[in-house]
């Protein structure tokens, strides 16, 4: 048994009081629930909370964005489908499909890997669609889930 299990179950035991596995699963699925909640509401249209200390990093940019630091672009790319020199402003919607989300055992740190379907609406007045994989990693702050890493290579935005 690890020891962050046990300092929390040994004691209880030894008041007498006994905790199932399926309650401690019970709880991870709650946190998956909540996470995938978040994520819909995301492919809704508003934004997951973030953690104050927060990583960004997609393939638009040159190295991760941390702490809401300025990011360094990398050079854009004229003509490639969907480019975000291309794009119309604030037009991106984006379909989620989580393939994985594992909670540790404390409950207080996941991550989450997932496919999206990202389209925009292009300022010729066509629409690109662009297939991209995520990496994703959420922290529960004060009994909320926020993200605190989002990794992304292939989203060039």
């Amino acid at each position: 048994m690890n020891k962050t299990v046990m300092r929390w179950v040994l004691p209880l035991l030894m008041a007498g009081t006994v905790i199932s596995p399926t309650v401690l699963a019970a709880d991870h699925a709650a946190d998956e629930a909540a996470i995938r909640a978040l994520i819909a509401q995301q492919d809704a249209g508003k934004q997951p909370p973030r953690m104050n200390k927060f990583v960004f990093w997609s393939g638009a940019y040159q190295r991760p964005v941390m702490d809401g630091e300025q990011p360094t672009p990398r050079k854009p790319e004229p003509g490639r489908p969907g480019a975000i020199e291309e794009r119309v402003p604030n037009s991106q919607k984006i379909r989620t499909i989580v393939r994985r989300i594992v909670v540790s055992e404390a409950g207080d740190m996941a991550y989450e890997y997932s496919d999206a379907t990202l389209s925009v609406v292009l300022k010729s007045g066509g629409q690109a669609t662009i297939p991209t994989s995520t990496l994703r990693v959420w922290q529960k702050d004060a009994g909320q889930w926020k993200v605190a890493a989002f990794f992304n290579p292939g989203l060039q935005d």
